[in-house]
């Protein structure tokens, strides 16, 4: 069932067949876990880097001494691997190994298996190709032929051979930023802190944090006022192309956003308001957007029209939330502003954080 998304040694996972364990008590480990879970494959314990943790558990399973283990255990591993802990592995005599990316393993447990994106890629093979050909470099273009075949072939290193560390700016299609920031999906202010790092003396600058969960927000007017930072503006609010009153999951026991919109059937929801930037923002001059909002982006981007129309400013959406948004996304801002130049660069080890970048 597993074989097409373990290539590299093809290891055969059926339950009760192999020792299996995942190397990884992050929020990659945790995916990896939920995925093969959700396809009825027994995980029976975690390994970590961190010796503290050896003996505690991490969902509900045991994390173990990499030296206590069977050499005939299968590992997968969910972390970057520039860590190269393949070779950790085989110096303890571990030579079942396999780098796994826990989106790919989350979409395929969800049945967006190899079919399935074939099928929606024959669907759309148009617009694919027209997304392609406006692109401007050939870094770009790379990078959207690798993030389609590794969509496809879960292929690690096809993402690594396009990875760029420095998402939003700092890299080599938007350099220094300045000027009226929209930051859609702030978290706890990470964007932010960049921002105002590589900020030059004096010049001026309107900082627009939206974010859904409210306890990040309070992260964030704390970090302002630790540094005495003024010109932030702090939304807790979901970005969307009208108002609209959203129920979000929770994330495990506490009251936090886990991101993903539910119908709240059982009244476990957390209600959080959105709204357009257009309707937030109005005539507010704007330089550049930033969007990462779970797969709302095209809603958002709808709803910043006027803006992006009037103002625009430097754009860098996340596109890999849904499939389809690696083409839709472009050609609806190629819509907007035709002058807008296009291009694609990828800024995670695994699935998460590939970015369309639009420039005037």
């Amino acid at each position: 069932m597993l074989n097409e998304a373990f290539i590299r040694k093809n290891l055969l996972l059926k339950d009760g067949n192999k020792v299996i364990g995942i190397y990884g008590t992050g929020l990659a480990g945790k995916r990896t876990f939920e995925a093969l879970s959700n396809l009825k494959t027994e995980i029976r314990f975690f390994l970590d880097g961190d010796s503290n943790k050896i003996g505690k558990t991490f969902c509900d399973k045991e994390i173990k001494d990499l030296n206590s283990i069977s050499k005939d255990a299968v590992i997968l591993i969910a972390a970057n691997p520039c860590y190269r802990i393949h070779e950790r592995l085989e110096k303890a005599g571990i030579e079942q190994w396999e780098y796994v990316d826990p989106e790919y393993l989350y979409l395929y447990s969800e049945g967006f298996d190899s079919n399935k994106i074939q099928e929606i890629y024959k669907t759309n093979e148009q617009s694919i190709r027209r997304a392609y050909e406006m692109l401007e470099d050939d870094v770009s273009r790379n990078t959207y032929e690798a993030i389609l075949k590794h969509r496809m072939q879960h292929n690690l290193a096809l993402i690594n051979s396009v990875y760029n560390e420095n998402q939003y700016f700092g890299n080599d299609v938007i350099g220094s930023v300045s000027g009226g920031f929209v930051d859609c999906g702030a978290f706890t202010g990470d964007t932010l802190k960049r921002f105002i790092n590589q900020l030059e003396g004096g010049v001026p600058y309107q900082y627009y944090a939206f974010e859904a969960e409210e306890k990040n927000c309070d992260d964030i007017k704390k970090y302002c006022k630790e540094n005495n930072i003024c010109n932030v503006q702090i939304y807790n609010m979901a970005v969307y192309d009208q108002k609209k009153c959203f129920v979000f999951q929770q994330d495990g026991n506490d009251e936090k956003v886990a991101g993903k919109i539910t119908d709240d059937g059982n009244g476990c929801g957390v209600q959080v308001q959105g709204d357009s930037l257009d309707n937030v923002l109005g005539n507010a001059e704007i330089d550049m957007i930033t969007m990462d909002i779970e797969g709302a982006e095209i809603h958002a981007i709808l709803g910043a029209g006027k803006c992006i129309s009037a103002c625009t400013p430097k754009l860098a959406i996340s596109a890999y939330h849904d499939v389809e948004h690696l083409w839709k996304i472009p050609l609806l801002i190629k819509e907007l502003v035709p002058a807008y130049k296009i291009y694609y660069r990828h800024h995670r080890w695994n699935m998460h954080d590939t970015v369309c970048y639009a420039i005037r």
